[in-house]
C-alpha cells in the first residue's frame, strides 16, 4: 500500500515530465529481466533505472517499479545473471528523453519565423516544425522576440523584413 501511495505521489508530482516520457514494461536486458541492480549488488533502484534508459538513447529514468523474488535477471552493468530465488528485477521504468536548447536559431541564414507558413501555424508548429528539421521530434518550449530583424519563415522560405516580423530566439527540441 506504500508504494502504491508513492508511486502515486511520485506520479502526479511528474505528471508534466511523464507526458514526454516513455514507460517501458518488463524491460529487458539480452533476454533477462532487468536486475535491480546496476552492478552486481551495487547501485540499485535508480542507478539501474537510469543505465537502462540511457541505454535506450534517454536521459535519465524518472521512475520505477520493483517486483521482488520473481525471475531470473541480468545487471545491465557487467551482464551478470542473477538465478537465485531471491532476485528482485524492475518490472517498469518511464525515461525522460533527451532534450536539446537551441539559442536563436537559423533557417538558412536567417532567424526563424514566428510562423510556420506566411502568417499561419505560428508559435508552437514554427518552433516544432524547426525541431524536426533538426532531427528531434518536438518542440517542448519556445520564447520569441519582436524585435524586426529579418526571419525566414521554415515551411515556404519566405524572408519577413517588415517591421511586424517576429522571430522564435530559443527553443528546447526534444
Amino acid at each position: 500500500m506504500k508504494k502504491m501511495l508513492l508511486f502515486l505521489s511520485l506520479t502526479f508530482l511528474l505528471f508534466p515530465l511523464l507526458a514526454m516520457a516513455k514507460t517501458f514494461n518488463n524491460p529487458q536486458v539480452n533476454g533477462y529481466g532487468l536486475d535491480y541492480c546496476r552492478e552486481w549488488g551495487k547501485n540499485c533502484g535508480m542507478p539501474a533505472a537510469t543505465a537502462f534508459c540511457k541505454s535506450k538513447g534517454y536521459e535519465k529514468a524518472v521512475n520505477f517499479e520493483v517486483v521482488e523474488n520473481n525471475q531470473k535477471t541480468r545487471v545491465i552493468n557487467g551482464g551478470m545473471v542473477c538465478d537465485a530465488p531471491s532476485c528482485d528485477r524492475i518490472s517498469r521504468v518511464t525515461c525522460k528523453p533527451k532534450q536539446v536548447t537551441i539559442n536563436n536559431p537559423k533557417v538558412n541564414g536567417y532567424g526563424l519565423d514566428y510562423c510556420r507558413e506566411w502568417s499561419k501555424n505560428c508559435g508552437m508548429p514554427a518552433a516544432t516544425a524547426f525541431c524536426k528539421s533538426k532531427g528531434y521530434q518536438k518542440a517542448v518550449h519556445f520564447t520569441y522576440k519582436k524585435d524586426n530583424q529579418k526571419t525566414r519563415v521554415i515551411n515556404g522560405g519566405q524572408v519577413c523584413d517588415a517591421s511586424y516580423c517576429d522571430r522564435i530566439d530559443m527553443v528546447v527540441c526534444q
